[in-house]
């Protein structure tokens, strides 16, 4: 009983209220937390058991630090901004959203006085640059660099090119190929939005060129490419599509995913020609397309020539014929009055129409169509080398969507602009090499018993 009794004044009063971190779930809260054994909040028999700390995950412990409790303050957990020195609550009550907020709203974020500057001599110059690192920025341009060189994925990991970045800056945060993977198809589809507003408000019709390939690994593919003038009076290619495309292709199965393609962009009410190559299956498909444009009603141009053009070659067939009867001189009439230019001066068209716009705004505008038409599907054959460097021996599982992506953005932000005088001289070398009266006596020979 006297034991007893000892052993009851030994007894230890344990508390009921034990601190556990538990994290409160609000809109902007993302730190992963471990949970608590439900029996360390009990009376633990040995001191070998311990509460196990939050693993802060959340993007703003770069942006704040926590400051070290001492060993008898029983205070609150604060964290203090690394630009500003602004204090704030780190209990796992509180959430991390009031951190953001404030990230978003530091003075000393967004202004940086002299000591946050370096002065740097520049060709004998004083020159002042910010060295302030953008995480967000250096993986913009980090995965510009893999689209625009054809780099794999696994560039992002090379344990080679991560020293280098955490040599030039430490707070450089890497990420992996997945992680690659998923912003460029961000920028996809960003590039895709503005690109689509664009075509939207070019001056000029839209015309397209389309091709079929097919990839090392038997994957079917279509390309759609778009050639316009823009309102600089630039002629621009852009590559819309490198969609995947199974067999068959036949007449209707192209006319199909093309509509689509193009409906896709909403651009079927600018269009304004379509070149294909001399495949009989293509026949059919510019059939097929005709009338499904016809039935929507957004067949701007029927049976080839539009009205509005169909006006302007009569006039010329008025003047021609030396019927100028009418007491109204059109603009026609005033542009062939004009002194001609010599047959061997060299006239860039897009320049002379830019500057002639105001004075003549039906023929530029009818200019503007026509000198965008392409007249191969050279430019759609482009896209199919460019896929080709991208989907190789040692990339050949890359999924569709991917291989458009990278195809598409790469045009889109690094594409190369179309000189029209160099593709009119190559036709124009292609066209005066041609030998008619050469290839008719082969062809008479050839008939000869």
């Amino acid at each position: 009983m006297e034991h007893e009794d000892v052993m009851e004044d030994a007894s230890v009063t344990i508390n009921d209220h034990v601190d556990v971190d538990v994290e409160v779930n609000d809109e902007d809260s993302d730190d992963s937390i471990e949970e608590i054994d439900p029996d360390s909040q009990g009376v633990e028999s040995t001191s070998t058991k311990k509460r196990k700390t939050r693993t802060l995950k959340s993007e703003v412990w770069q942006w704040f630090t926590i400051i070290k409790k001492k060993p008898n303050d029983t205070g609150p957990s604060m964290c203090v901004c690394n630009k500003c020195g602004q204090k704030y609550k780190a209990g796992s009550d509180q959430g991390t959203g009031n951190l953001k907020r404030h990230h978003k709203k530091c003075e000393k974020e967004k202004t940086r006085d002299i000591g946050q500057y370096m002065i740097a001599s520049n060709s004998g110059a004083i020159d002042m640059r910010n060295p302030k690192f953008s995480q967000a920025k250096f993986r913009e341009l980090l995965i510009e660099g893999v689209v625009r060189h054809d780099l794999p994925f696994s560039f992002v990991e090379y344990e080679g090119m991560r020293k280098v970045w955490k040599y030039l800056e430490s707070n450089t945060s890497n990420i992996c190929r997945n992680t690659a993977k998923a912003d460029i198809q961000k920028l996809y589809k960003t590039q895709w939005s503005r690109l689509r507003g664009e075509l939207l408000r070019c001056p000029s019709r839209i015309c397209l060129t389309s091709d079929a390939w097919t990839s090392i690994v038997t994957d079917g593919y279509l390309s759609l490419t778009a050639h316009y003038v823009d309102q600089n009076w630039v002629l621009q290619k852009r590559i819309l599509n490198v969609s995947k495309f199974p067999p068959p292709h036949t007449g209707v199965a192209i006319a199909e995913k093309i509509s689509g393609l193009i409906k896709n962009w909403g651009i079927e009410k600018k269009l304004f020609s379509i070149t294909l190559d001399n495949a009989s299956s293509n026949d059919v498909c510019v059939g097929l397309l005709k009338n499904q444009f016809r039935l929507m009603n957004t067949l701007v141009y029927d049976d080839v020539v539009p009205i509005f053009y169909h006006n302007i070659l009569e006039e010329f067939d008025e003047y021609d014929n030396d019927d100028l009867g009418s007491t109204t001189t059109t603009q026609l009439q005033v542009y062939l009055l004009e002194p001609r230019a010599k047959r061997t001066s060299h006239v860039h068209m897009l320049d002379f129409w830019k500057a002639q716009q105001y004075r003549y705004p039906d023929l530029a505008k009818l200019a503007m169509d026509i000198l965008c038409v392409p007249v191969s599907t050279v430019a759609s054959e482009s896209a199919f080398s460019l896929g080709g460097r991208i989907l190789n021996a040692y990339r050949s599982s890359m999924t569709s969507d991917t291989v458009e992506a990278i195809v598409c953005t790469r045009d889109w932000l690094f594409g190369e602009k179309v000189d029209l005088n160099d593709a009119v001289d190559n036709l124009t070398k292609s066209v005066m090499s041609f030998n008619i009266n050469e290839n008719n006596t082969e062809a008479t020979n050839s008939n000869k018993p």
